[in-house]
């Protein structure tokens, strides 16, 4: 490898170090050693991160609150405890990225198949265990609704998922998605109000 050289455009501009290298029907050139960055920040202040990667993974779990732990059980179209936050699902306030995967895990070992409706900004969501409702002011901030398969009985516990997606989203006034679950097949009470776990896999942008 060359050592490192200054290249000049004739017009006094400097550019970044450079190395040698051989091509078809040249000895050598200069090339430009360039690091990929990422564009940041809200709209009208946007700038470019050097270190940040295109699409930056991230493993996002949530345990439920407010669910319904004696007598009454859960009909098809019910709402399923209060609403999730997931924190940090943007890297920047009013940030994007895309939604890859979901997994709902019920310790109990009760639920059956669930949708879950990601919307980008905090809603009113119906009670636990109603009828899933939202106004229509609100169901303008759906991001989607997400389908689960299941639910998988694997042993003590049970999960219902959905992989291989590629939903896009951006965030609402900060750096959190918010989710609710609504039941497709009747079921039990729970055994605890932190029985479900919300997992989503995100790629940040």
């Amino acid at each position: 490898m060359a050592d490192n050289k200054q290249l000049s455009d004739g017009a006094g501009a400097q550019y970044a170090a450079g190395d040698e290298v051989s091509f078809s029907g040249q000895t050598t050139a200069i090339v430009q050693i360039v690091r990929i960055g990422g564009v940041v920040g809200a709209e009208g202040s946007k700038s470019i991160d050097a270190y940040a990667p295109l699409r930056e993974p991230l493993r996002i779990a949530v345990a439920s609150s407010g669910l319904t732990t004696a007598t009454t059980a859960y009909t098809a179209g019910d709402q399923v405890g209060a609403r999730f936050t997931l924190a940090n699902a943007a890297r920047v306030s009013g940030g994007y990225g895309i939604i890859t995967g979901v997994t709902l895990i019920s310790a109990a070992d009760i639920i059956g198949s669930y949708d879950v409706v990601f919307t980008r900004g905090s809603i009113t969501l119906a009670a636990d265990n109603a009828a899933y409702a939202i106004s229509d002011a609100h169901a303008l901030e759906v991001v989607a609704l997400v389908q689960l398969m299941g639910g998988f009985d694997i042993g003590n516990n049970r999960l219902a998922q959905a992989h291989n997606l590629a939903i896009p989203y951006d965030c609402n006034g900060g750096t959190s998605l918010f989710a609710g679950l609504i039941t497709r097949a009747d079921h039990t009470f729970f055994g605890a109000a932190t029985d479900l776990q919300l997992v989503v896999h995100v790629e940040r942008a």
